[in-house]
């Protein structure tokens, strides 16, 4: 789920300060949101501000949804692992989950009757070899001293994988909800994903 290629560190929205040498490559929420985990270095790779999400066809059976992701954030921990961030989207799975983003949309749907995924295609797959993503850790508050609580993450381990990609699935239906009288299919899409047979993340 990516547009046309590009080279690899570049793009970007904006630049961060604090964080450790090597972050000022990465925007300032990038860096707070991935302070519970001491960041050493921060890159982007790609064009991490280049998302969008759309329906491009919608009938009475189904629609089609297009996630386009051009590059993402990597924060870097001094093991070496990396928590992967895109804008718009979030951290989602258990603490053991790996630490990569999950674009959450909702899709209208009929009610009365159940939903499922048809098929999912991923086009113009880049590959980034060395990317071991971490843990996404159990949330916690710390006390920096300051008087204040901060969110943070407690360090955990990544659960193993019985198969080649982590998450399994590049989307996959997660319940439904309804606003008044409307339903809509609950659809979480993950454009990022670690190929663990060849450690690498693949977007």
């Amino acid at each position: 789920p990516a547009p046309a290629p590009v080279p690899p560190g570049g793009g970007g929205g904006g630049t961060g300060s604090g964080g450790g040498p090597g972050t000022a490559a990465c925007p300032a929420w990038v860096l707070a949101a991935a302070s519970g985990a001491s960041p050493s270095s921060c890159r982007a790779y790609g064009e991490p501000e280049a998302v969008s999400v759309e329906v491009l066809s919608r009938q009475a059976r189904g629609a089609v949804v297009e996630l386009r992701t051009g590059g993402f954030y990597a924060v870097s921990d001094a093991a070496g692992l990396v928590r992967a961030f895109v804008p718009g989207m979030d951290d989602a799975g258990e603490p053991s989950a790996p630490a990569l983003p999950v674009k959450r949309t909702l899709v209208d749907a009929v009610v009365g009757r159940s939903a499922r995924l048809v098929s999912v295609r991923e086009l113009d797959r880049r590959a980034f070899p060395g990317l071991r993503p971490a843990a996404l850790g159990e949330p916690e508050l710390v006390a920096p001293g300051d008087g204040t609580l901060r969110p943070s993450r407690r360090a955990a381990r990544l659960s193993p994988t019985g198969g080649r990609f982590v998450p399994a699935d590049a989307a996959l239906l997660a319940g439904s909800a309804f606003q008044g009288e409307e339903k809509s299919a609950v659809l979480d899409l993950a454009p990022l994903r670690y190929d663990a047979a060849r450690d690498r993340l693949v977007l």
